[in-house]
């Protein structure tokens, strides 16, 4: 024996350690039986749990055919007596049901998260028959568990485990739209959830998964989307722009937020001058004069050059001025955005990083306001310049200036899919995002109640106004 083998005297001396020997293999073959018969038991039980849930549909299929007879003879006093002792068999079998479940839990949390919530997958649920998910949503529903942030980090120790607790808790679950479950049932599933102790079996597809929660191989790529390109064929779509924009405003839907509602005027002025009111004639021109407005007049001289093959002398100064406009606003913002970025000023940051810079004021006088709401929206949420540029400047790479490197959660998208990923998550939260912004207050997504989508979770900041003031990735 070496001075390495723990087992030995000479090893202790020479590690220092006096504690206990390491079990013989007397006492590890006692150990991995024991540890075989409870696993044994556990299957025992949960099979004996399963066999009294059949009984129990066999007795429901019975009773359903003593009901039925009795719909045809009311008075046959055989059936009825049938159907009280089948009564007071199902309420004892109900009974041994909910005993078992309760003291040997078929589906741990552990499990669920191993098997099913690491890769968000989509499964469908059976609830045992008196369980209050059962009762509360009936036999049973389709969609995928939600496991927060925290949950994730504290039960991926059990990933590639070959043992682990069963506990028990009421786990999130997000339903599938082909559940037949109004807005309250939803929302209790969504916020409050089930207890795993009720599902009676879980059903999910073979096919290969992977968890895009722990994934880091560069830009990853937004799940279930179809890029469409579409031809530019010179066509021009400004009138039928103009129609969808009267017919917002005519519903009250979807409402404009501050730049539709300029090219809408812009539109106006150029296909249907005609018809403007009084009010919409003071905000386009400028007072005393039929010159338009800065705001208006950068639409539509922008949709006058795209759309005719040569300009006039009087709209060649009009684009210019339009232009130069365009490139203040965008490095006016910029430099708004990088004074933020740490102790150092503006030019030492510019200085430091010359190429970033440029790629910035770039980005920025290309960058054009959106809604980011969809039909039915009660509030139009608007990502503006400034917080635009406030994600992107912080949490995109190539773009982050100062302090900002390195130390930033950064997004691990491009910045196409960044904003489509901001449209699917607001779109989704339109219904909250509406009942905040109607009591007059601000809509936040923080640590605590962060949104996850693709293996990723997201906080939020809207303003009072329907603004966008941030949005990014949370640390795993």
């Amino acid at each position: 024996m070496g001075k390495g083998d723990r087992k030995t005297e000479k090893g202790k001396r020479w590690r220092k350690s006096y504690g206990n020997t390491r079990p013989s293999k007397s006492v590890m073959k006692k150990k991995y039986k024991l540890k075989r018969v409870k696993i044994f038991n556990l299957k025992k039980q949960i099979e004996r749990t399963k066999i009294l849930n059949n009984q129990y549909l066999a007795f429901k299929l019975l009773e359903d055919e003593y009901k039925r007879r009795l719909s045809k003879d009311a008075e046959n006093q055989e059936v009825i007596k049938s159907l009280e002792n089948l009564n007071e068999v199902k309420k004892n079998i109900l009974a041994a049901i909910d005993k078992s479940r309760k003291e040997v839990i078929g589906y741990s949390v552990e499990e669920i998260f191993v098997n099913n919530g690491q890769y968000d997958r989509f499964i469908s649920l059976e609830f045992y028959p008196g369980s209050e998910s059962f009762e509360k949503f009936g036999e049973s529903i389709m969609g995928a568990f939600i496991f927060s942030q925290f949950d994730r980090k504290f039960l991926k120790r059990y990933i590639g485990q070959s043992s682990y607790p069963r506990t028990y808790k009421k786990l999130r679950f997000d339903p599938s739209e082909l559940c037949k479950l109004d807005d309250g049932q939803v929302n209790e599933l969504k916020s409050i959830g089930i207890d795993n102790r009720d599902i009676k079996t879980i059903f999910q597809t073979g096919s290969g998964y992977e968890n895009r929660y722990t994934k880091r191989l560069g830009y990853k790529e937004v799940p279930n989307t179809i890029e469409i390109k579409v031809r530019d064929d010179g066509y021009d779509y400004g009138p039928m722009s103009l129609h969808f924009y009267e017919y917002r405003i005519k519903n009250n839907n979807y409402p404009l937020i501050f730049e539709e509602r300029n090219q809408y005027l812009a539109l106006k002025v150029r296909y249907r001058k005609e018809a403007l009111t009084h009010e919409e004639k003071s905000e386009i021109f400028q007072p005393g004069t039929e010159a338009l407005n800065p705001d208006i007049a950068d639409f539509y001289i922008d949709h006058k050059f795209f759309t005719d093959n040569e300009l006039s002398e009087a709209d060649n100064e009009l684009f210019k001025q339009s232009i130069k406009r365009k490139t203040d606003r965008a490095k006016t913002a910029v430099d708004k955005e990088i004074i933020k970025s740490g102790s150092t000023g503006l030019q030492e940051v510019i200085k430091n990083d010359m190429r970033t810079y440029m790629k910035a004021l770039m980005l920025a006088a290309q960058f054009k306001p959106e809604n980011l709401s969809t039909y039915g929206a009660k509030y139009s949420v608007r990502m503006g310049l400034d917080g635009f540029l406030h994600i992107v400047l912080r949490h995109c790479k190539g773009y982050q200036f100062g302090d900002w490197k390195n130390i930033r959660t950064t997004f691990e998208y491009t910045i196409e899919d960044v904003i489509r990923i901001l449209k699917i998550i607001i779109q989704a939260l339109q219904k909250d995002i509406d009942e905040v912004l109607t009591k007059g207050e601000e809509f936040q997504l923080v640590k605590g109640s962060a949104y996850q989508y693709d293996g990723n979770y997201y906080a939020m900041h809207i303003g009072k106004d329907g603004d966008l003031i941030s949005f990014y990735p949370i640390n795993k």
